[in-house]
């Protein structure tokens, strides 16, 4: 019962950190397509190319683009490091996310 509690806990953790995609925004444009000025800060920026490239088939062709606008709009920062950073809690909340299931199950 600790662990679930001490999971819980980091799942609502991560899962403030990880901004969701607005309702309003279409989810096939691409983050670049918008102004520099649409994005509140570089982590704004980096969480929604993310999450955009993750579901590219070529994601590491995608991944490059956003880096290329990254760097032209002079957003601060280390964009690889954001980026993984942003992919390793965006999985870890899918981990914990499918925890939950597993918790109603009688053994």
């Amino acid at each position: 019962m600790r662990f679930l509690t001490y999971l819980a806990v980091v799942f609502f953790a991560v899962a403030g950190c990880v901004p969701l995609v607005s309702a309003e925004q279409d989810k096939g444009r691409a983050p670049w397509t918008d102004s520099c000025r649409h994005y509140r800060s570089a982590r704004h920026f980096v969480s929604e190319s993310t999450l955009y490239c993750y579901r590219q088939p070529g994601r590491k062709a995608c991944q490059s683009q956003a880096q290329k606008y990254f760097e032209r709009c002079g957003f601060a920062g280390d964009f690889q490091k954001m980026s993984a950073r942003m992919g390793a809690r965006m999985l870890l909340v899918l981990a914990l996310s499918s925890v939950r299931s597993v918790h109603h199950i009688d053994l």
